[in-house]
């Protein structure tokens, strides 16, 4: 028997996803030849780039992560020279800071951006922003720096493979992994099932609640299973690693909270100032350098962040896609993210820099 029964057109699901791959693939080859053609209209304008991981095929680290969260080194190294055929690689904070003064800017130019503070931006972007000589911000989670721990949306996806592979379906009989349950779409009852795409629905998913309730369920997840919530690797940066990139004078580091905080006037005062003010406070003290950009955490920005923000930093990187012009909100900037996903080659690179796409 067929895996699933057409309707009357003859149309399947699994050929109606090609078709639909295949509208896009030319959808993408008309913008990439398209685009760039335009971009002398957007003098001043300025791009910026949103990474966060970048990890070779194969890495098991990628057994846990989401699909929108990295790329491979090849494609890193294929974007920084595309990249540099059509823009001008500037440092962020060096461009903000000649936009608030009027200054000369180039007629169009690109800033790479790596948020969290990962391990692997020294292990495998670094040496590729030498060799291209590309400069960067690497957003770093101050009171993670160093310390071996990970963020809850990883230990997560760890925790669900170990329990699924113990217990199977029978992992949401137990109080800790019950609450998985409630999210409004299905749950894997087997570790096979749980693909990067179904990872990234739950995670989307969980973000419903607030990021103490989240990490104390994490917590209590590992406890139930025994896990001690310290990976085979550090996967953050360490205090080291960001000093001998910092003294390269290729990157910059910025601050992206204190403990990776969505940032909402739900929190107190004091904890705001603390996620904001403090983490760059504690940047500067133990990496010697100044820490003058800001990363909102999920993209979250009330205007009383923002407004907090604007007291302690030069401008503030957001989620929100776009490129960024010299008369926009230094406090809201505007970025592309790319992924492996969808920028794997110069074409869909060159599609999504366009925006249509």
């Amino acid at each position: 028997m067929a895996d699933f029964a057409p309707d009357h057109a003859g149309v399947t699901p699994m050929n109606l996803r090609t078709a639909k791959v295949a509208v896009k693939r030319i959808a993408e080859f008309a913008t990439a030849k398209t685009a760039p053609l335009l971009w002398h209209r957007r003098r001043g304008s300025l791009v910026v780039l949103m990474y966060h991981r970048v990890l070779p095929p194969g890495d098991p680290r990628l057994e846990v992560e989401q699909p929108g969260m990295y790329v491979h080194p090849a494609t890193l190294h294929l974007h920084l020279r595309t990249l540099k055929r059509h823009f001008q690689p500037v440092r962020l904070d060096h461009w903000i800071r000649a936009a608030r003064d009027n200054a000369p800017l180039p007629e169009r130019a690109f800033a790479i951006t790596f948020d969290d503070g990962w391990a692997d931006n020294f292990e495998y972007a670094y040496p590729l922003l030498v060799a291209e000589n590309v400069p960067a911000t690497i957003f770093v989670v101050s009171d993670l720096v160093g310390t071996g721990r990970l963020f809850w949306p990883e230990r997560l996806g760890t925790l669900l493979r170990q329990g699924l592979a113990q217990h199977a379906a029978k992992l949401y009989s137990l109080s800790e992994f019950a609450w998985l349950r409630t999210l409004d779409m299905p749950i894997p009852s087997s570790e096979r099932e749980l693909d990067p795409e179904l990872l990234d629905r739950i995670v989307n998913g969980a973000k419903r609640d607030d990021d103490a309730t989240l990490c104390a369920r994490v917590e209590a997840m590992a406890a139930r299973l025994g896990d001690s919530g310290s990976p085979r690797t550090a996967e953050l940066l360490s205090w080291d690693q960001i000093r001998e990139m910092a003294g390269s004078g290729l990157v910059s580091i910025g601050s992206h909270t204190r403990r990776h905080t969505r940032l909402s006037d739900a929190l107190t005062p004091e904890t705001l100032h603390d996620e904001i003010a403090g983490s760059r406070h504690i940047i500067e003290s133990n990496a010697g350098c100044e820490a003058p950009l800001f990363c909102y955490p999920n993209g979250d920005a009330t205007a009383n962040v923002r407004s907090i923000v604007s007291e302690h930093y030069q401008a503030a990187c957001s989620t929100l896609p776009g490129w960024h012009g010299v008369g926009a909100d230094h406090y809201m900037i505007r970025r592309i993210s790319v992924h492996q996903d969808i920028t794997c080659d110069e074409t869909s690179l060159l599609a999504r820099l366009s925006g249509w796409i």
